[in-house]
């Protein structure tokens, strides 16, 4: 009995520390990322009075990618603020790649005030590259493009030349795909909780689940490798009526 009682006694204590562990994690995490805005806002002004503008150009991309990320992660926002933060995030890449491709967009001016999820879009260009680009190629390009089909429909639609995705993983991610638009948006919302992992597949999943649960199904997803090289990606959005502000678009 009285190591039933140590036991229980041990184990009440491990459950308290791990949680003020979670606690001082989740505090730091709070904490981190306002301390990373402000240290890089005191760097970007430090280099723009010794006369670095490129520098203070590249480091206040970064403090306005981490503004955007951190605060209002469950509000929809306009395709021109998730544009903007495309932009920073692309003068980033630029750097880091010497230049080595061309970022294209064609954005309708009356598309640039529908709501959509945040961070919908821009993870579609980030696949291009993790996964896409091939820094020996000297014509590398990626396209935004959006345009309105009628009144209430939107398309959006991310397209790039690099090395697309082979035949295999495509048609079993296509197979997903098709099985997950039979799926209601309730188990959708269960699925888009269970799935967490960091690949290109799964981003894909994850986009096409976000979108579907944000206008309520009324959204088609459509990807297709181009030819003779890249990859391509239609988000098709019904923008007709109020969404559902009881969804997790998160």
């Amino acid at each position: 009995m009285m190591d039933t009682i140590n036991n229980l006694i041990l184990q009440e204590y491990k459950l308290k520390l791990a949680n003020r562990t979670n606690q001082l994690r989740a505090l730091q995490a709070q904490v981190n990322p306002h301390f990373m805005n402000n240290a890089l806002q005191t760097i970007g002004t430090l280099a723009l009075e010794h006369g670095m503008k490129r520098i203070y150009s590249l480091i206040s991309a970064l403090a306005r990618m981490m503004r955007y990320s951190m605060y209002n992660t469950d509000k929809p926002v306009t395709l021109a603020t998730e544009l903007d933060h495309i932009k920073d995030y692309v003068e980033l890449q630029k750097e880091r790649f010497e230049n080595q491709f061309d970022f294209r967009y064609d954005v309708d001016e009356s598309t640039l005030q529908v709501l959509i999820p945040k961070m919908l879009v821009q993870p579609l260009i980030e696949n291009f590259f993790k996964h896409g680009m091939n820094p020996l190629a000297e014509n590398n390009y990626i396209a935004l493009k959006s345009k309105r089909l009628s009144a209430s429909i939107v398309q959006i639609t991310v397209e790039d030349n690099g090395n697309g995705m082979q035949n295999e993983p495509f048609q079993t991610l296509q197979e997903h795909l098709l099985r997950m638009e039979e799926l209601d948006l309730e188990q959708l919302q269960v699925l888009s909780e269970m799935e967490t992992e960091d690949s290109s597949g799964i981003g894909l999943i994850n986009i096409m689940t976000r979108l579907r649960l944000y206008y309520r199904g009324k959204s088609k997803f459509s990807i297709e490798n181009n030819q003779p090289q890249g990859f391509r990606v239609v988000l098709t959005i019904n923008v007709e009526g109020e969404t559902d502000e009881g969804i997790d678009r998160g």
